[in-house]
């Protein structure tokens, strides 16, 4: 992990996993901006997972698109901000 380019998407993924709170999980993984990969899978799978909890709902496209947004904190109207 202390190697430059080094892999560390394992470890972040178990790591998350083993948060039990979603906005901990959330705060961790959108610290991983040049993980895309890992950053959108657990949108997806976390966002997929609430939603399937409310079968019974049809929910709009604009709720689901901000519960995908919320794990790319760093990103404001489609530019990436870097402080």
């Amino acid at each position: 992990m202390q190697s430059e380019g080094a892999e560390c998407t394992l470890l972040l993924t178990c790591t998350a996993n083993a948060l039990k709170e979603e906005g901990l999980q959330q705060l961790l993984i959108s610290t991983q901006q040049s993980n895309l990969e890992l950053c959108m899978k657990f949108a997806i799978m976390k966002t997929l997972e609430r939603d399937m909890r409310r079968q019974h709902q049809n929910l709009p496209p604009e709720t689901i698109a901000f519960s995908l947004s919320r794990w790319f904190p760093y990103v404001r109207n489609g530019v990436i901000c870097t402080m």
